[in-house]
């Protein structure tokens, strides 16, 4: 069965960055991908990123940003989407996806390209339903200075 893992590599406070990779039934990967999530706040709601861990996605139709992803079951929080978005102030706890990072509007922090094709290219390749593991910011890396 596919799977998905993000690979949380930096938070700033304000932002998480990391790698989305796609791996085949063999546990290869075969399509890397970039992320953005709002900062670790205690998994506040509409201020933080979710907490690590295992979990469930499905193919969901949302009013707001139409064909996207809905992460199950994950611990105090609703309605957690994997969608389109280049800015994280378009978050709100959800996981935006994208092909590469740059400051687009020159704010100084890190914003996402491509991010409504990423997301295309995540829905033709993946069943309804699949594993997805968020993997933590390793305590060396909870910086983004690495990416500037």
């Amino acid at each position: 069965m596919k799977q998905v893992t993000i690979k949380r590599l930096g938070d700033d406070g304000n932002q998480t960055v990391g790698e989305l990779n796609v791996h085949d039934e063999h546990g290869n990967s075969y399509m890397k991908l970039a992320t953005m999530e709002l900062g670790w706040h205690n998994n506040e709601e509409d201020i933080s990123c979710i907490p690590a861990g295992k979990y469930t996605a499905r193919k969901f139709y949302s009013l707001k940003h139409k064909n996207c992803f809905l992460i199950m079951n994950v611990p105090d929080r609703t309605m957690i989407e994997i969608h389109a978005a280049n800015f994280s102030k378009q978050l709100k706890g959800c996981v935006a996806v994208g092909t590469s990072f740059r400051d687009i509007d020159s704010d100084g922090e890190i914003d996402l390209l491509n991010s409504r094709i990423a997301l295309n290219s995540l829905l033709k390749e993946m069943p309804d339903d699949f594993p997805i593991e968020i993997i933590p910011v390793p305590d060396a890396l909870y910086t983004l200075a690495f990416l500037n």
